[in-house]
């Protein structure tokens, strides 16, 4: 056996010598094949094919630097300039309400305060752009994560959008916290006004036995009146946390004292205890989602978060 000092591409000799006669790494090349290996170097090329996969996850998640907001168009949504090129921005795990909808306005005046004109960092999850080719992203202004702000300061709700979910824990506890603390939107005068009953949240059933989107009928949300007097629902409304799927109470429905009334994702003939929303698909998210029912006035009456995890009014 002869050792010889193993020579680099760049004639340095930097590269670990082998014993003759050994199977090479793959991913090492050398001139000398009568080169010895030793124990410490073999360690480094085994820790360096362990991490490499751990490394790429992390450059597919890169924070993006030099971004400056040029304008907020609403809540949970504003566009960039970055490298010359302008890129609209959909913030990850929140939705803030609509500009027609109660706190809308609110809501894109915070996100403008918070980011209008300044230079931010943009961080990508597992997706990097929606289906509507906007940039996916967490916020941070000044080291502070606007996503969660936003949530924390009751300007948006916070609601999954797997599987982009790195930080939905944090963006969940800072909404518990708005909501026990009647901050912003949570407020019961958000909108203007008082609500004009109370009507409870009882059992939610967002995830059924079956694939999704074959029973319907069993994917449902119920309603409590315990208070004393009947509550006329005409118009009031029923959401989810994206806010694109709304139910509105018919006209002339009243909820007695002690009755209860279940609202159903598919079809049926509506009665005093049934309504059904004749949804095309699923409205609940299976990941997690928010309840959240309000008065013929927009004002907030009842809300519930619930996940995967944890069922508050468990099926």
């Amino acid at each position: 056996m002869v050792e010889r000092k193993p020579v680099d591409e760049h004639g340095e000799g930097t590269l670990p010598s082998f014993m003759e006669g050994e199977r090479l790494p793959s991913d090492v090349s050398i001139l000398h094949t009568t080169t010895i290996l030793s124990p410490a170097t073999l360690t480094i090329v085994a820790m360096r094919k362990m991490l490499m996969p751990i490394l790429l996850v992390l450059m597919a998640c890169t924070a993006q630097q030099g971004a400056t907001v040029l304008r907020v168009i609403d809540g949970d949504t504003l566009i960039v300039r970055q490298q010359g090129e302008e890129i609209t921005v959909r913030l990850i795990g929140v939705n803030a309400p609509e500009h027609d909808e109660c706190y809308g306005s609110q809501a894109t005046q915070a996100l403008r305060h918070m980011v209008d004109g300044r230079t931010v960092i943009l961080v990508t999850d597992t997706e990097t752009f929606d289906q509507y080719g906007r940039l996916l992203a967490y916020v941070y202004v000044d080291g502070e994560l606007t996503n969660q702000s936003l949530v924390e300061n009751g300007f948006a709700l916070a609601r999954p959008y797997p599987p982009n979910t790195a930080r939905q824990r944090d963006l969940e506890q800072a909404m518990q916290l708005a909501r026990a603390e009647h901050t912003g939107m949570w407020a019961p005068s958000a909108c203007g006004t008082e609500p004009s009953a109370v009507i409870d949240i009882g059992r939610i059933s967002f995830d059924p036995p079956g694939p999704d989107g074959q029973r319907l009928n069993q994917e449902t949300v119920t309603f409590d009146n315990n208070q004393e007097s009947p509550v006329d629902l005409s118009g009031w409304t029923l959401r989810d946390g994206s806010s694109v799927h709304r139910f509105v109470f018919p006209a002339g429905f009243e909820l007695l004292p002690g009755a209860g009334v279940t609202v159903h994702t598919g079809c049926g003939r509506d009665s005093s205890k049934d309504l059904y929303w004749c949804a095309d698909g699923p409205i609940w998210n299976n990941e997690g989602d928010v309840v959240i029912l309000s008065d013929d006035s927009g004002a907030l009456v009842s809300s519930i978060t619930y996940s995967s995890r944890y069922n508050p009014r468990g099926e």
